[in-house]
């Protein structure tokens, strides 16, 4: 399989950096981090991760011309994952009084959503599925200031018939009836539901998404969902526009399914991969390596002892 590139910008007050963990575990997937406007803009995905400081980040964006390739990227049709903080940015605005006291600080306007941040902090754990990526279900938690909601200029976040892919490439071009469809490249639509509340998160529009839940890429479906989305782009790369006009608007581009061929490949690739499995395999891998280079005694009182030993820990010590 060709590789993917996956682009994380190094935010100066990233958080949350294990959500790309299970990405490294994916084949033929190379995942980096960058500051470079060039990376941005060539990679198969950009994501806009969370951040500590979101106002401050948005700026050193701007000063470093990384906002900028944001948005040319977006232009250009090409996919953008913002996670919590990183999907503030894409909004339209962000009013922050708790964090920065900015006041009301302009977006990269990339997505119809609008950041209001309230002192309460929302904790919690999130549990339910992706209507965007085919229902897979997802899991994840939260742990923000801001409150994203739509903007007054775009319409209300629809949950039906979510999809990534243009009824015009996909449905309608068998014949299907597509009367009722959403279509990504002109309405937003949420990216997950809580199984909980049927509480809308997210939202996509295009090949942009952004989603307030941490975590979710450990989900072996959703991120298979996702993995898969990014190679029907590079199978099929959106036109490329020659010398588009600085000030154009932002048109969203999906692009068409992959091949039976490729689907089979994927799928063939990813069968036995599970990211759990793949974390639970290093940590035994530590476990193996600081046991092996410790006292059996110390390995016994610190419960490290292995089938090898001659005696087990004492549960009183």
């Amino acid at each position: 399989l060709p590789t993917l590139d996956i682009a994380i910008v190094r935010l100066r007050w990233i958080s949350n950096f294990t959500d790309f963990d299970p990405l490294r575990f994916e084949p033929g997937v190379r995942v980096y981090y960058t500051r470079s406007p060039a990376d941005i803009e060539r990679a198969d995905l950009v994501i806009l991760p969370g951040t500590k400081a979101a106002v401050e980040d948005l700026e050193l964006l701007r000063r470093d011309g990384l906002a900028d390739a944001l948005v040319r990227r977006a232009r250009a049709g090409r996919p953008i994952l913002g996670i919590c903080g990183g999907y503030q940015m894409l909004g339209e605005r962000i009013v922050d009084e708790v964090e920065s006291r900015r006041g009301t600080v302009p977006g990269l306007g990339l997505l119809p959503v609008e950041t209001v941040f309230e002192r309460h902090k929302i904790v919690r754990r999130r549990r339910g599925h992706s209507p965007l990526f085919g229902g897979a279900p997802a899991e994840g938690y939260e742990i923000r200031h801001g409150r994203p909601r739509p903007s007054a200029s775009r319409a209300a976040l629809e949950p039906r018939n979510a999809r990534l892919d243009p009824p015009a490439h996909s449905a309608a071009s068998e014949g299907a009836d597509t009367r009722n469809a959403t279509d990504t490249a002109t309405t937003p639509l949420p990216v997950f539901v809580s199984d909980d509340d049927a509480e809308p998160d997210g939202c996509a529009l295009g090949a942009v998404v952004g989603t307030s839940w941490h975590g979710v890429l450990e989900g072996d479906k959703v991120r298979g969902a996702v993995i898969d989305w990014l190679r029907e782009f590079a199978a099929h790369p959106p036109p490329t526009v020659a010398n588009p006009p600085s000030r154009a608007p932002v048109v969203h581009t999906t692009a068409a399914p992959t091949s039976r061929d490729m689907q089979a490949r994927v799928a063939a690739s990813r069968s036995s991969l599970s990211f759990h499995t793949c974390r639970q395999r290093q940590l035994d891998k530590l476990a193996a390596a600081v046991a092996a280079h410790i006292h059996s005694d110390l390995r016994a009182r610190l419960g490290l002892c292995t089938l090898d030993d001659d005696h087990a820990p004492n549960p009183s010590v």
